[in-house]
């Protein structure tokens, strides 16, 4: 009622009410964050504060004014009213305006206003590096010293000086000493402080050691000294805060401080990576040149059924990645623009017309882009050493570095630059890669070469072998030349499908009357000319622990009433991916006695996978199931000799030696006679190159689709026949990470890092429609089955990658508090050497670091986080976690080398973990997952990560394959305000924070 009877007073008398100035109002300042120090008067946090420098307009009464002719004003403390008479119309005023937060319509109201002889003085002015601060405080918030004249009324200002350099440098686990000073500059007014206290939790790095007897009186015109004790508990940079409460007022103190440690591996010549330019003219000249060949690995002869042809790159593409000079053009879209107006197709949409010319073309811009990334290990002036048979060449951190060189890649070797010509006529002699160890290659050239080189120094470039990219070429062509697969098989975007008759008939599933005869069960499917289904009683599970999706699953693809569409398995992280097609292997074994399957992944260690879970189920011996490897597998470190009797080396890819790997030979006839038939997709190029026709195999099993190209996987199914019953079986999830493509040109304008799995999932038929299907996620039983019941995590790390990528469709079956992975995490947590005030299983820890580059590197090192790292797993040794249960992932080369030298150096004589890049933990898990993020500060790093998809920050495939790797614990290193930056990683940033699981640095305010 008074407030109705004053706002009618002011409208008759025409003087507006000012609104009263509320009590605990929030006056907030700070000091840029370049000068390594701040300083803010606290209030209340709940409003928004603005300062603005305005006009006197109108004066209404001896207390009253209106500014700029919106803002009214009245004045509130003491100071005020004694500066109010001063105050006249014209005059200039600094003023501090407040409103409720998040009101973006409500009016500002005016806290406080000063006559402004000389400018906005509210102002800070820039502070100097590791300068002792000094910022004065009064009603109207911080003013440097600087900036008072001598007209100020000074006798209410407290100066706040924090002592010593800035930022305060201490070691991590040492302690030290922080003077904040606090003078007292009024006449007249002595200053009570009431009570002083550091930020609140565990979490804090500064502590009140010897706290003063309270309350403390500060004197007029003295200075009170506070002694606050540093411990340095998180590597990094971080700010630190300390609240004095005074009678009147809260002044708040921050400071920045930067935790380090000797133990630290920092670069000596660190810097930011400084591409080296390619000589594009250069490179086709010794491409295109007369050439004296190097010596293969298979000295036989070799005789093909099929004859690939040579495919080389046309000229003209390659010129469009020339700038003027001739040497690479770093503009992609100059690049784009030339290949566009010469080859339109690499950036049409995909259609069955423009299918052949986009593939190819798009195939030969990754070569051109492959050649040009090798030219790192180009040098013009490098040596060889004898090494029996062999030439050997030094290449130092080569294992570290992508894209790597192979075994069957070319070097070009020519003579120096501005040097006499020893090489003869031709000048140039190739040398094949028959090697590739950790920090060399071994190569075999012309054995006149051999013969000369001496101790001579000569000029190399690199190229990579073309035999994988000529058979993908060959069977683009082939598919379209002889029309295998048909426009319907490739682009499935009708609306409604004709389904197939089901091959199986199950009683006890499809509900058959027993007691009627074979035709009236079979009655709907009346053409007689169709073949007629096998009818079985039920399905004898080999696997009795199958869901109710993956038996669906099982028995859907046995019925293959939706092909020759390939049927999809979409299978999330940990929801048995694998184990639903292992079973439909072994169902359609058994039921379909005249069957043959190829099974394929795009991955030796996915095959090998596939193997070990099928030779264990103990129902094939190698004469019905073989696994075909190549040559340099079977020679690698990585081939397991576990189940070296099931292997063998098609006829092509043998004939190295003789002797022992002959008798690992196996020619198409054999092949012919298996029942199942395991390898890449690379080595089922060989069987293309054999001679075996499409019809070969009734069944294509390809496991981990998503991660192959489209080309890729048309190798296996050039032997699939879909108009004599012919089925594909893809296995995948298009939301994990795709194929691995190293032109960007070509995998994001062109498409060829989009797999068919990840293309056929968007089509119609595929799509999610919960009113048609509703009983199967939404989705069509007879062409996908989504696994949704996740056997790996628990519950809260599958919580954080569940509801950002898989909309909560999926459904932890781990709630027992006996699983083993509960039980870990809970031991854990009673372990002394673990205790680090988190309870799991997924905690933040926050590292203010520094990234960086090695002027001779693009990648990207923390050595902040890579240290972390290693404390973690100090810490989880110590607590009994064996290093088999621990893996460490992160997106960099250069951060996998540090973790890997800091835990050679520290654990010498120990099996170490496994610390890789995401694509090396696909399809894996761990008890514990250690992320290192590595971003931190450079701004030129996260444009190039956005621009390039690396990273985490960006690319959400790999964000997700990271978060779901863990099953028991989760642990992510990195920078707060890094995460900050990206939906996904905020969102974890946040319920990291929510659980109490959130350790280190101060977190910015989240984004919402």
């Amino acid at each position: 009622m008074v407030s109705v009877l004053n706002s009618i007073w002011s409208w008759v008398t025409g003087k507006p009410e000012v609104p009263e100035l509320p009590k605990n109002i929030l006056f907030e300042r700070d000091v840029t964050s370049d000068n390594d120090f701040w300083i803010s008067c606290l209030l209340n946090p709940s409003l928004d504060i603005r300062y603005v420098n305005g006009i006197v307009t109108k004066i209404l009464d001896t207390d009253k004014c209106i500014i700029d002719n919106k803002y009214h004003y009245q004045p509130k403390t003491e100071k005020e009213i004694r500066n109010f008479p001063y105050i006249e119309l014209n005059s200039s005023v600094r003023v501090s305006l407040y409103r409720e937060k998040n009101s973006d319509n409500a009016e500002w109201r005016v806290a406080s206003c000063f006559l402004s002889n000389d400018g906005p003085r509210h102002q800070p002015n820039m502070i100097r590096a590791n300068e002792s601060v000094r910022v004065l405080l009064d009603d109207n918030g911080p003013t440097y010293q600087a900036d008072i004249s001598e007209n100020d009324d000074n006798e209410d200002q407290m100066t706040v000086e924090v002592l010593g350099d800035m930022p305060k440098v201490i070691g991590f686990e040492q302690e030290s000493i922080i003077q904040i000073l606090f003078r007292n500059n009024s006449y007249v007014e002595e200053k009570i402080l009431n009570d002083y206290q550091t930020m609140q939790g565990n979490k804090v790095q500064l502590s009140i050691v010897n706290k003063n007897k309270l309350p403390i009186t500060i004197g007029v015109q003295s200075e009170y000294i506070f002694d606050i004790t540093l411990k340095g508990k998180y590597l990094g940079k971080s700010t630190e805060k300390v609240e004095f409460i005074f009678e009147d007022i809260t002044y708040k103190v921050g400071i920045n401080i930067d935790v380090t440690d000797s133990r630290l591996i920092l670069s000596q010549n660190s810097g930011f990576y400084c591409k080296r330019e390619i000589d594009m003219q250069r490179l086709f000249e010794l491409q295109n040149d007369p050439i004296v060949r190097g010596v293969h690995k298979c000295v036989r002869a070799q005789f093909p059924s099929v004859r690939l042809a040579h495919w080389n790159i046309p000229s003209q593409l390659t010129k469009c990645y020339w700038s003027e000079n001739g040497k690479f053009n770093q503009s992609m879209t100059e690049v784009q623009s030339n290949i566009q107006k010469l080859y339109p197709a690499a950036f049409e949409t995909l259609t069955y017309e423009n299918y052949k010319a986009k593939y190819h073309t798009l195939l030969f811009m990754e070569e051109i882009e492959i050649t040009a990334a090798l030219q790192k290990y180009a040098q013009e002036r490098i040596h060889f050493e004898h090494a029996g048979e062999y030439l050997v060449l030094k290449i130092p951190n080569l294992s570290e570095q992508r894209p790597s060189l192979i075994t069957g890649d070319r070097a070009a070797v020519t003579d120096p630059p501005n040097c006499t010509k020893r090489l003869g006529e031709c000048g140039v002699y190739e040398g094949i890669i028959h090697k590739v160890l950790a920090d060399e290659i071994w190569l075999k050239f012309d054995p006149e070469f051999h013969g000369i080189c001496g101790h001579w120094d000569y000029s190399v470039n690199f190229f990579n072998a073309r035999n994988m990219y000529r058979k993908l070429h060959e069977v683009v062509n082939e598919m379209w030349k002889k029309n295998r697969l048909g426009e319907s098989f490739l682009f499935p975007y009708r609306d409604s499908l004709e389904y197939r008759p089901s091959k199986l008939k199950i009683l006890t599933y499809d509900k058959i009357n027993p007691g009627n005869s074979y035709e009236d069960n079979l009655k709907k499917d009346s053409n007689t000319l169709l073949p007629q289904p096998k009818v079985v009683q039920k399905i004898r599970w080999f696997n009795n622990k199958l869901n109710s999706e993956q038996k669906n699953a099982v028995i859907n693809i046995m019925k293959g009433e939706g092909r020759p569409m390939p049927y999809i398995i979409y299978g999330p992280p940990g929801t048995g991916k694998t184990i639903t097609m292992t079973e439909s292997i072994i169902q359609v074994y058994k039921e379909f006695p005249k069957s043959k399957l190829l099974i394929c992944a795009p991955t030796n260690s996915a095959v090998d996978m596939l193997l070990s879970k099928l030779v264990n189920c103990g129902l094939f011996d190698k004469t019905i199931m073989k696994r075909l490897v190549s040559y340099n597998h079977f020679i690698g470190t990585s081939y397991d000799m576990d189940y070296d009797e099931y292997c063998a080396l098609p006829e092509l890819e043998s004939s190295y030696h003789g002797g022992e790997s002959d008798t690992k030979l196996i020619r198409k006839h054999d092949i012919l006679k298996l029942r199942i038939v395991l390898s890449t997709e690379g080595t089922a190029g060989l069987l293309y190159m054999m001679g075996l026709k499409s019809g070969t195999f009734t069944h294509i099993f390809i496991d981990e689709a998503g991660q192959s190209t489209e080309p890729d996987i048309l190798l296996p199914l050039s032997f699939l026949d879909p108009y004599r019953d012919g089925q594909v079986i893809l296995a995948g999830d298009p939301k994990q990470l795709g194929p691995v493509v190293m032109s960007l040109l070509a995998k994001h304008s062109g498409g060829l890092g989009l797999s068919m799995l990840c293309r056929f999932i968007n089509y119609p038929s595929y799509l999610r429609d919960t009113d048609m299907f509703p009983e199967h996620n939404g989705y069509n039983p007879k062409l996908i089955t989504h696994l949704v019941e996740n056997y790996r995590s628990l519950p809260e790390i599958m919580f954080n990658y569940n509801k950002l990528f898989y909309e909560s469709l999926l459904v932890s079956t781990i709630l027992n508090d006996n699983a083993q992975e509960r039980i870990l995490l809970n031991n854990l947590n009673e372990n002394t050497h673990w205790d680090i005030g988190c309870k799991g299983p997924v905690i933040v820890h926050g590292i203010v670091g520094e990234d960086s580059q090695d002027p001779d590197s693009p990648s990207w090192f923390n050595p902040h986080e890579a240290f972390q790292v290693l404390l973690y797993f100090t810490r989880l040794m110590k607590s009994g976690i064996s290093v088999d249960d621990i893996g460490i992932i992160t997106p960099y080369a250069s951060q996998v080398t540090k973790i890997n030298e800091l835990l050679k150096m520290y654990y010498t004589d120990i099996k170490l973990p496994k610390v890789g890049s995401v694509e090396m933990f696909q399809g894996q898990e761990r008890m514990v997952i250690i992320i290192s993020i590595v971003r931190s500060k450079s701004t030129a790093g996260h444009e190039k990560d956005k621009k390039f998809s690396l990273g985490f920050l960006v690319a959400q495939e790999r964000t997700n394959v990271a978060l779901s790797r863990a099953k028991s614990l989760l642990i992510i290193i990195g920078d707060p305000t890094t995460m900050n930056k990206n939906k996904h990683w905020n969102f974890v940033l946040s319920q990291a924070i929510k659980n109490d699981n959130y350790i280190g640095c101060n977190v910015p305010e989240l984004h919402r």
